[in-house]
């Protein structure tokens, strides 16, 4: 550990260990931010080999979320005391047991900060949480021990059932046996860690038919040569007292297609009954190796730290929500569910040891582990706030937000990388089906995806249909449903649609049957569950019966004509295609840009007389006309009323309220519909895709380009 002198303008600070030690009220917002210090990053860099707080003053600006680099134009920062508490913030903790960290952020950008600089001592000198300790070369096995007996001794249950109601089924076949080094036939009720980590192009070997038996013989693995990964992993397995250790590419057979599809299926209940999941979240290989569990990685973060006086030590701390988020692990889409769904997760991640539970987080370089519920870390494991008051559709949808802008190296497994997040939340949902991501029970609630950003970039995803967000690459989210306020009330009465789809043997059936699901179906007064222990409300439609399939309790119709019945002999077969009846017609879309701002261009529904009479939220394909190309006709289905809690965000376009002004809005039902753009498929005739969606004024209907009909629509 290194030992610096202050330069003049450091000096001024007059550093000490109870600088560090107060509590302060600082925040990183402009309302608290006071700044001690300033200058250029330049004259950082001309001292960073000599004074020790400027050195680390310029490593926590280059880690920031701008993350700027030695050709960056030269600019100005300040930094100030804030509470040292950034992966706790939520946390109810006690005053005297938070300190002071010195934030620094480039000035008038008022970036949110990614690290602090904070005081670092030995465990001996101060046992209080959330102040820094020195960490050695060598990993404490003993103090991560500590962490896990911890977990299960007071707070097992809490980690162990979350809202996600796994099913409990036998074990993986196989194991690894890290004493034996090979392949055996897992016992049941064996203790087991899992591994989530990033494959790459090249993670050989792996088990086959051919080299099963190989693999099964004592002493295997120590005669062929394993990814970095995967003997770190082993090791790590051996030192922490486990026997077996489940990792996907040596306990799966590769070429038993319908074993390995069944294992597939079985990842909520594999990863969820692990007692511990060792996470690679930094390297995008199986090569990259534990990063933190060998010494050459730890030696790097060392450097992080720097002596200014014989009894001050500080250091720049960088906040596990902010690593996480940026790391390898997280962009891929296969260790989505495998975070979501484990209890317990030991994180390798820059060079140090996490340890994330439902409960808790402890960490190498901190001193204590502190209860938190939402530290900022914790979405991007994909654990919404277990305080939520919330039924299980939102919270889904929330899943679905975190996971859909994640990488695929086959875009196919879309499916089977969420698979286990449908089947742990299903029973929460009743045991509803899942139709790509959609759920049955809600499904029109469920089709109200949208980009997740104005300026987001949706490609098509082959083998996933149009109308699911599955079937686009790119971050998606559900703006539209987090504002409804009744949704059990919006599904029986302000939706119309009877929706069919093509099943896997052919079949053209019902979206939602509820003799079919096993849901328990809403009715006055609504059914509820336990989530949380709270009771919450199942997003449903009601009783299916012949002459109402969904069971609404009332139908408005978006014209006075009836809608035809389905031909159901004209829907192709051989995909999951969409196949209903509803209304259809033609309008125009204009592009606006705001101070040529692309967060804040929106695209305005335009009727045939010019006139502003909708918005689309998004549209994916890549002949939107541009500000200056005027207009573009596009073909419109509606597909339901938009619920009245959406009336301040229908009308946020500033040329929706030049038109009706600051009026009272009556109930949105009479105000407005969910619709979505559709266009001919390419190469398939009679087939539809879905290219965007918004909302449209119920007035405007019949003033589009052509007047609204009744039409049977089929979605690819």
């Amino acid at each position: 550990m290194a030992t610096y002198k202050l330069c003049i303008k450091c000096l001024t600070l007059n550093l000490s260990r109870e600088l560090f030690t107060q509590d302060t009220n600082g925040r990183w917002d402009t309302e608290t931010w006071r700044p001690v210090l300033s200058g250029s990053r330049s004259e950082l860099q001309k001292r960073y080999d000599t004074c020790g707080l400027c050195r680390l003053l310029l490593l926590t600006l280059n880690a920031n979320t701008y993350a700027v680099s030695d050709q960056v134009e030269d600019f100005e920062w300040e930094a100030a005391w804030v509470l040292n508490d950034l992966d706790y913030r939520d946390a109810e903790l006690i005053p005297h047991r938070k300190g002071s960290g010195l934030c620094v952020v480039r000035k008038a950008w008022f970036d949110a900060p990614v690290n602090l600089i904070q005081l670092v001592e030995d465990e001996t000198v101060i046992d209080e949480p959330l102040y820094g300790r020195h960490r050695g070369i060598d990993v404490d096995i003993d103090r991560i021990l500590s962490w896990f007996q911890f977990c299960q001794r007071e707070h097992d249950d809490n980690c162990s059932a979350a809202f996600l109601n796994v099913t409990q089924r036998p074990v993986p076949t196989l194991m690894i046996d890290v004493i034996d080094k090979c392949l055996k036939p897992a016992d049941t009720g064996v203790k087991y860690t899992a591994l989530s980590y990033v494959w790459g192009r090249n993670n050989e070997p792996q088990t086959r038919e051919s080299t099963l038996q190989e693999f099964s013989e004592i002493g295997a693995f120590d005669r062929v040569t394993l990814p970095r990964t995967i003997e770190d992993a082993i090791a790590v397995t051996v030192a922490l007292g486990f026997r077996n250790l489940w990792i996907d590419s040596l306990c799966i057979v590769q070429d038993r297609a319908k074993e390995k599809l069944d294992l597939i299926n079985a990842m909520d209940s594999i990863y969820s009954q692990a007692a511990l999941t060792l996470v690679a979240a930094t390297g995008d290989t199986a090569h990259s190796g534990l990063s933190g569990w060998s010494r050459e990685s730890r030696e790097e973060v060392r450097e992080l730290t720097a002596t200014i006086a014989p009894d001050l030590t500080i250091g720049v701390l960088p906040p596990c929500g902010h690593l996480i988020e940026t790391c390898d692990w997280v962009q891929r889409g296969w260790t989505y569910q495998e975070g979501v769904l484990s209890n317990r997760c030991l994180i390798f991640l820059e060079g140090q040891i996490y340890f994330m539970c439902r409960k808790n987080l402890w960490r190498e370089d901190l001193v204590g582990g502190l209860p938190t519920t939402n530290f900022s870390g914790s979405p991007f494991l994909g654990r919404p706030d277990e305080n939520w008051n919330s039924s299980p559709q939102p919270i889904l949808e929330e899943l679905i937000g975190y996971y859909s802008p994640r990488i695929l190296t086959f875009p196919s497994d879309i499916t089977y990388a969420f698979r286990g997040i449908e089947n742990a939340i299903g029973p929460a949902i009743g045991g509803t089906q899942f139709f790509f991501g959609l759920t049955s029970c809600a499904f029109d609630a469920s089709l109200l995806w949208t980009k997740k950003s104005r300026n987001e970039v949706l490609t098509r995803r082959p083998g996933a249909p149009s109308w699911s967000w599955m079937g686009w690459e790119g971050a998606t989210s559900y703006l539209a449903t987090s504002y409804f306020i009744d949704e059990i009330d919006w599904l029986t009465t302000r939706t119309w649609v009877d929706w069919y789809i093509v099943d896997d043997s052919d079949n053209l059936v019902y979206v939602w049957d509820s003799t079919r699901d096993t849901i328990v179906v809403n009715q006055s007064p609504k059914g509820d569950l336990k989530l949380q222990g709270k009771s919450q409300p199942i997003w449903c439609y009601g009783s299916s019966l012949e002459e109402n399939p969904f069971g609404r309790q009332t139908v408005l119709w978006p014209v006075h004509e009836r809608p035809p019945a389905l031909n159901a002999s004209t829907v192709p077969r051989g995909f999951p295609y969409l196949a209903f009846v509803t209304v259809h017609s033609i309008f125009n879309m204009r592009v606006v840009s705001q101070q040529h701002n692309i967060t804040s261009t929106y695209i305005d529904i335009c009727d045939k007389g010019g006139l502003v009479c909708g918005t689309l939220g998004d549209y994916y394909l890549s002949d939107i006309p541009s500000p200056d190309d005027g207009i573009k006709s596009v073909e419109i289905i509606i597909i339901s009323y938009a619920d009245e809690g959406l009336t301040h965000f229908f009308t946020a376009g500033k040329n929706i309220k030049e038109i009706y002004g600051e009026f009272e809005v009556e109930p949105l039902p009479t105000i407005a519909f969910n619709v979505l753009v559709v266009a001919p498929h390419t190469q398939r005739l009679g087939i539809y895709e879905r290219v965007g969606s918004g909302f449209l004024l119920k007035d405007a209907l019949f003033r589009g380009l052509e007047p609204p009909t009744w039409k049977q629509i089929v979605l690819g």
